[in-house]
């Protein structure tokens, strides 16, 4: 068989379901056909990056040989198997997700929204297009909850993912570009607002970080890109969690208002719009008097609409 079928068994820690099947069975009489599960989620391992495959021996084999040196720590593998023995707090684990999982999809459901049912440690929810109670309204609504306890206790720390589109001027990518740099506005602008309550706002703008989606784009847009990146190490999602944990931190407390963009190795301070250049006429404007003084003054000062990864300068201090 071309075809290798992956089974992610990531949450069955938490079913208790009797209609549920890892899929050791089908891993047993299949040769094509891997079962995974990772130590992230029950066991609350998910900073050692550390999880197990069970396949058949040639398929593992052959990961074997692809996978990275030293792809798994020895305290990760220690902590791991310490996590296997613990089975009290993998019941107790279970025990809360369930009891918190259920009061909060019956809750959500008094709101009149729908969700679908889960086993996970998670539900999901389906809001409508009605204005009031879409997905962003909702976002809004418990921003401002949060808000109301960050300013109580006169601390906070906000941190929002944007991308570097936005500073890339990315073409054919106009809605997605223009929300990133709404999000970015906001955040300035709540900075300022928040300021005088020790409340941070901040934005981590990462550059192109390939996940499984975007397995299918093409070679040559990957190449293109992967040409502007200087310390030539694509970006991984562990690079933006570091830069946001940092700005949550304490050692980030002076720090509000920016933008961060991390890309591969980099770490990346954006600059805000200013103005570069101002001419005054006594009389005042018009377009005659523009078109007129236009050439020989703002037009040498014009920002260029760049996209390549030169207008990203590499310039390392550490």
């Amino acid at each position: 068989p071309h075809v290798l079928l992956v089974l992610d068994a990531a949450y069955c820690d938490y079913v208790s379901r009797n209609d549920y099947e890892l899929g050791i069975e089908l891993v047993a009489t299949t040769d094509n056909t891997v079962m995974t599960h990772t130590f992230s989620k029950i066991h609350g391992l998910a900073a050692l990056r550390i999880g197990w495959m069970f396949g058949p021996a040639h398929i593992v084999d052959a990961v074997n040989r692809i996978r990275g040196p030293f792809n798994v720590s020895t305290p990760a593998m220690l902590a791991a198997v310490a996590a296997i023995k613990d089975t009290a707090h993998q019941q107790m684990s279970k025990a809360h997700t369930e009891k918190w999982r259920n009061w909060l999809t019956e809750e959500v459901t008094k709101l009149g929204l729908k969700v679908t049912p889960s086993v996970a440690n998670f539900i999901l929810i389906h809001f409508p297009l009605e204005k009031g109670k879409t997905a962003a309204d909702a976002d809004a609504f418990l921003t401002r909850r949060g808000l109301a306890h960050m300013k109580k206790q006169k601390w906070g720390r906000i941190i929002n993912i944007a991308s570097e589109v936005y500073h890339r001027s990315v073409p054919n990518f106009s809605a997605y570009v223009a929300a990133k740099g709404g999000q970015i506005g906001w955040s300035r602008s709540m900075a300022t607002e928040l300021a005088p309550l020790g409340i941070t706002v901040n934005t981590v703008a990462p550059g192109w970080i390939p996940v499984e989606r975007h397995q299918k784009d093409p070679p040559e847009m990957k190449a293109s890109y992967f040409a502007g990146i200087p310390a030539r190490r694509w970006g991984v999602p562990e690079d933006v969690a570091y830069a946001a944990v940092f700005l949550a931190s304490e050692a980030a407390k002076e720090v509000s208002g920016q933008i961060f963009g991390v890309r591969g190795k980099e770490i990346m301070l954006f600059g805000h719009m200013r103005p570069i250049r101002n001419i005054h006429h006594d009389q005042g404007w018009t377009p005659e008097r523009l078109a007129e003084i236009f050439p020989g003054t703002l037009k040498h000062h014009l920002v260029p609409l760049e996209t390549s990864g030169q207008y990203f300068n590499y310039d390392p201090l550490v």
